[in-house]
């Protein structure tokens, strides 16, 4: 892989909403620092889209002046920086415009040294962040600040069904109301993990959630794969729905400069699924290029066997390489085509 790391999110309108109640936004400081946030507008007050907005302009504003302010710390961040900052954050949507007084949203936020591989987090609302590790273990980072609450007719009276009284969820802490709690959190954010940053349109939308969720982080294309899966969400959409996913793809050990060399033993519990499809897709490429048909017929079948797929457009690739290179071994074109064909499912 290229690139040492990856960052993609899209929002998506609820059907019968002419505007997202959800905002995202990521930016990289210094090279050092990579932010991200995802925001939800409390769609029962006022402007749920300039709420999110703020919120998420407004956090991203106040961290560049806190790290240009620290320039000098070797850090240049730290934990209790993000309670000032939302802070700050949580006046500014208290203060918003008369015709949007009242609004509120929720918060997200991620903070990735890249130098320390050490990541910062924060939540208010019930907002998320999952983080998946390269062993495919899918953790909940966050908890929602939510509560049950008895629901009332218009006179006050408790409502009831079936004898019980009904309840629904309701937001403890948001921003809006000038009384923001945040509690600092941190961990490592090693090569191959991957973080998830959610709001509660996208994490409700299907039971097969965390199966989704797993399905994004073993694509090597995560742009088309989120692209896809939330377009396959918008027929169960209840709310608006937003996703920013963030992936190490640093290789935190060395690699033979010959590809081919690559031992597929050796590697494939030292990286995540995105990381062991691109290297042994390299491995792949370059016994074909060495016309070596022992390693790649080898490789070809472990890639079967353990279904380590690459994108379609990447096998694609192979079969124009071995037109080019004029390699017209058989049973390894037959072989790269069995993997589109498995692709293609």
């Amino acid at each position: 892989m290229n690139n040492q790391f990856d960052v993609f999110g899209i929002a998506q309108t609820k059907k019968d909403k002419s505007k997202c109640g959800d905002y995202f936004l990521h930016k990289t400081f210094q090279d050092k620092f990579i932010v991200l946030v995802v925001a939800d507008g409390v769609g029962s007050r006022p402007c749920d889209w300039l709420a999110s907005k703020t919120t998420c302009e407004k956090f991203i504003e106040v961290i560049e002046e806190k790290i240009n302010d620290n320039c000098d710390n070797h850090d240049n961040f730290e934990a209790n920086d993000l309670i000032d900052i939302c802070t700050k954050v949580d006046t500014s949507v208290s203060n918003a415009p008369d015709t949007c007084k009242g609004m509120m949203s929720t918060l997200v936020a991620a903070v990735w040294n890249r130098e320390t591989n050490f990541l910062h987090f924060i939540n208010v609302g019930d907002s998320r962040i999952y983080k998946i590790s390269k062993d495919n273990q899918i953790t909940q980072l966050t908890s929602d600040d939510i509560k049950d609450v008895n629901v009332r007719d218009k006179n006050g009276k408790l409502i009831l069904s079936g004898g019980y009284t009904v309840t629904r969820s309701g937001l403890t802490n948001v921003f809006g109301l000038s009384n923001v709690k945040v509690v600092p959190q941190n961990g490592e954010f090693n090569s191959g993990d991957t973080i998830l940053l959610a709001t509660d349109g996208f994490y409700n939308c299907s039971s097969t959630f965390k199966h989704d969720i797993l399905n994004i982080f073993h694509s090597v294309n995560l742009n088309e794969s989120v692209s896809k899966l939330l377009h396959y969400y918008q027929d169960y959409q209840t709310d608006d729905a937003t996703v920013l996913v963030l992936r190490n793809n640093i290789i935190d050990f060395d690699l033979p400069k010959n590809k081919s060399q690559i031992d597929y033993s050796e590697i494939k519990n030292k990286v995540g699924k995105f990381q062991l499809i691109d290297l042994m897709y390299e491995k792949l490429k370059e016994s074909i290029l060495q016309k070596n048909k022992n390693i790649a017929l080898e490789t070809l079948k472990i890639m079967e066997n353990d279904l380590i797929l690459p994108s379609r457009e990447m096998l694609d690739d192979l079969i124009l390489l071995t037109q080019k290179e004029n390699y017209t071994e058989n049973t390894i074109i037959r072989g790269i085509v069995n993997l589109i064909r498995k692709v293609m499912r």
